[in-house]
């Protein structure tokens, strides 16, 4: 056991990673600040895409949690947040069905989209339930092997955001392609500082993430890059005329002082509070950006 038991509902928000949740909401509130732009801002598609998208985030939370804990990984001397399963606090049979329950969700709400907006919903729902597995599960999961970057980067950016547009509209040929990929940087740095963090214990446990495979210098530029990215993105939105995105702006400097923390150096268990940190401000950076493209015109 890494730690005391606690209640039920905190063993169950360990594993679902509440915190993390901004990396989906940030590209989804800028999707519907487009939409309303656009004047195709729809309650019901909005809503549905917000579902279906916080349901496959919670679903790789949980595979994550539940593989990373059958196969001992959360076990070499973690410096993170307890896990649920690997702390014993719930048993996999219950997580398993939770995850379920979740590609079923998902699921219900890519085919509601399909037959009222756009088909192209149906195989983005099943690839999107595949990469959810494949993050922690399968003979070459993409947590293991260095790969989950840049499917972070494109599936919590611009497919995230240009989707939520097509919820709405049932176009894809949108802005969202393009704004998406500031929570996309967002998202990448998120993930690289959870490897940073991790490194030795990851290689200890055979976990090949690219801080392990280059070193947690190739991390700390990950960080770099994704929030300069990210504020490429808003500059490029607020010199545009979504002149509210410099909000946007003031979040990603805000932020550097946490980069500038990782690229000096900081390890182990302090980062648990940057990546609080920049989960809470990938949340602001797209509330930002969905207001100063709703109320300030073209974003690029």
């Amino acid at each position: 056991m890494n730690a005391a038991a606690p209640t039920s509902l905190h063993a169950w928000a360990a594993a679902a990673r509440p915190k993390t949740l901004g990396a989906i909401i940030g590209p989804c509130a800028i999707g519907a600040g487009i939409a309303f732009r656009d004047g195709t801002f729809d309650e019901v598609g909005l809503g549905v895409a917000i579902l279906g998208g916080l349901s496959i985030q919670l679903l790789t939370n949980l595979v994550n949690d539940l593989v990373d804990g059958v196969r001992g990984t959360d076990s070499h001397g973690r410096l993170g947040p307890a896990r649920a399963v690997s702390s014993g606090w719930i048993s996999p049979r219950p997580v398993v069905i939770a995850c379920l329950a979740l590609a079923i969700i998902a699921v219900a709400c890519a085919f509601f989209l399909a037959h009222h907006r756009s088909t192209w919903f149906a195989p983005l729902a099943l690839l999107s339930i595949a990469l959810a597995l494949a993050y922690s599960a399968g003979p070459v999961p993409l947590s293991y092997s260095g790969a989950a970057d840049p499917f972070a980067l494109l599936f919590f950016g611009p497919v995230a955001c240009a989707a939520t547009v097509a919820a709405q509209s049932g176009n894809w040929d949108n802005e969202g392609w393009w704004l998406g990929l500031g929570p996309g940087g967002l998202a990448v740095v998120l993930l690289a500082i959870n490897n940073v963090r991790d490194a030795a214990s990851d290689a200890m446990s055979g976990k090949r993430t690219l801080a392990v495979r280059f070193g947690t210098w190739c991390g700390r530029m990950e960080v770099v890059a994704g929030l300069v990215l990210a504020g490429w993105v808003a500059v490029e939105a607020a010199l545009g005329g979504s002149h509210v995105a410099w909000l946007a702006v003031l979040v990603i400097v805000l932020l550097g002082r946490t980069a500038w923390r990782i690229v000096a150096g900081l390890s182990g268990s302090p980062l648990n509070r940057e990546l609080h940190l920049v989960g809470a401000g990938a949340a602001a950076y797209g509330l930002a950006m969905a207001i100063a493209v709703a109320v300030g015109g073209g974003g690029s």
